[in-house]
Order: structure tokens, then C-alpha cells, then sequence
């Protein structure tokens, strides 16, 4: 098989070890992952699970909405939404009550 065809399902599987390694490396896995296929829902996801878990909860949803776009019968894309949308809250919550507290 030729190099170039080999190169993106060598990341699209790397991606699958970001329990394993920093999320930072597992979110440039996913970027060149998604360089070579940018419809790839594997990528997008495990992406938006490592930007979640690095507290990027903007960046997740982005990623989050197009696997929802690409992958529509997908289970396990609207809890993690729900989840990014719990923290999104929770951050807005803890901004509004930290500037409340200046501003009074």
C-alpha cells in the first residue's frame, strides 16, 4: 500500500491513546489525523474528549457540533455535549459571581 494512504490511519489510530499519553499530543494526533480527512468523526471526537478533559470546553463543542453534522445517529456525541454544556455553565456561573464580586 502506498505511503500517503497508509499516513492518515496510522494517526486515526494514534489518536485512540490519548488515556496514555499528554493531551496535548493527543490533540495534534488528531489534528494531522484530521489534516489528511477532515470528515474523519473518530478524530473529531476523541479531539473534543481531549479538549474537555484540558478544560477547552469552547474548542470541544466546535468539534462536538461537526460530529453531530457527520455522524447524526451517534450515541455517545450528545452526552459528551451535555457535558461540555454542564461545564460551559458552570464556568459562566463561576465568571459571574468572581466579577460580581468586583464590581459591588
Amino acid at each position: 500500500m502506498h505511503r500517503r494512504l497508509l499516513r492518515p490511519r496510522c494517526h486515526r489510530h494514534h489518536t485512540f491513546t490519548f488515556t496514555f499519553t499528554p493531551l496535548e499530543q493527543a490533540i495534534r494526533s488528531c489534528d494531522e489525523a484530521l489534516f489528511f480527512d477532515a470528515g474523519c468523526v473518530k478524530a473529531l471526537f476523541r479531539r473534543a474528549t481531549a479538549r474537555e478533559a484540558k478544560g477547552q470546553y469552547d474548542e470541544a463543542k466546535v468539534d462536538l457540533k461537526r460530529c453531530a453534522e457527520l455522524a447524526p445517529d451517534d450515541a455517545a456525541v450528545p452526552k459528551l455535549m451535555k457535558r461540555v454544556d454542564a461545564q460551559i455553565e458552570r464556568q459562566k456561573a463561576k465568571e459571574k459571581k468572581m466579577y460580581g464580586k468586583m464590581f459591588s
